[in-house]
């Protein structure tokens, strides 16, 4: 009988002490997912606050134009200059939300913003 208390409680042990290291494990597994996805998130902020200064070149590039544009050009360009103004309030909308994203949509979330710099890069910038 005593060899069998011994032997349950040494099997207790056992398990109850893996079951700490697991849980250390994940623990330990969840603080370096979380330092990855919060490294991941300053680099698309870092990402955005470029796109949004080149934005910021180009729309002040585009107000001096309009001030020394015919008529004509003028309202072309007043109507790009509008253009980027709704592109930059979006990009400013998405770095806002960079903190809200959780694990489970960042990748998906990532990848749209990234998609979209890419396009907006193209399309206003497209000789760079």
């Amino acid at each position: 009988m005593k060899h069998l208390v011994i032997a349950i409680s040494t099997i207790f042990l056992m398990t109850f002490s893996a079951c700490n290291t697991s849980q250390t494990e994940m623990e330990e597994n969840t603080e370096e997912l979380m330092s990855d996805l919060n490294e991941e998130k300053e680099e698309l902020q870092a990402e955005l606050n470029a796109a949004m200064a080149k934005l910021d070149m180009k729309m002040e590039k585009l107000s001096n134009d309009i001030e020394n544009a015919t008529d004509e050009n003028q309202t072309k360009l007043e109507n790009e200059l509008e253009d980027l103004k709704v592109k930059r309030s979006k990009l400013s909308m998405e770095l806002e939300e960079i903190a809200n994203e959780t694990e489970e949509s960042w990748a998906d979330f990532k990848s749209t913003v990234r998609s979209e710099l890419k396009a907006l890069d193209e399309a206003i910038f497209p000789n760079e």
